[in-house]
C-alpha cells in the first residue's frame, strides 16, 4: 500500500523471529562475554577460599597434634607427681613407725629405770624399817 512517497510493508511473523533471534544472539554474546571476567574472577575467588580452607585444616590439625603432645606431657608430669607423692607417703609413713618405736622404747625404758629405781628404793626402805612386827 502506498500513499504519495510513503510506503509501508508489513512485517512478517518469519521476519520477526529472525529479527528477535539475531538480536537474542547478539545479546546472548554480549553477556557471554561479560560473563567471561566474572568466570575468571570466581575461579580465582574459589581458589582463594580453598587455600584457605586448606591453611585452616593444616592450622587445625597442627593444633590438635600440640594439644595432644601437651595433654600427654601434662599427663607424665601428673604420673611422675603422684608416684612422688606416694614415694613421698611411704617415707613419712616409715618416719612416723620409727619415731612411734623409739618413743615406745625410750617410754619403756624409762618404765623399766622408774620400776628399778623404784624397787631398789623400796629394798632399802625395807633395810630401815622392820614391818614384821
Amino acid at each position: 500500500m502506498s500513499i504519495g512517497s510513503i510506503s509501508s510493508t508489513r512485517a512478517t511473523p518469519h521476519s520477526n523471529t529472525q529479527l528477535k533471534a539475531a538480536r537474542n544472539e547478539t545479546g546472548f554474546a554480549a553477556r557471554i562475554s561479560q560473563l567471561g571476567p566474572t568466570l575468571g574472577t570466581a575461579v580465582a575467588t574459589g581458589e582463594a577460599f580453598s587455600d584457605v580452607a586448606k591453611a585452616a585444616y593444616a592450622a587445625a590439625v597442627d593444633g590438635v597434634q600440640q594439644l595432644d603432645q601437651g595433654a600427654q606431657t601434662a599427663l607424665k608430669a601428673a604420673t611422675q607427681a603422684f608416684e612422688d607423692i606416694g614415694e613421698a607417703a611411704e617415707d613419712a609413713g616409715e618416719a612416723i613407725e620409727s619415731a612411734v618405736y623409739t618413743v615406745a622404747d625410750t617410754v619403756g625404758d624409762a618404765a623399766s629405770a622408774v620400776s628399778s629405781t623404784f624397787s631398789k628404793g623400796l629394798d632399802q626402805l625395807g633395810k630401815l624399817v622392820d614391818f614384821s612386827a
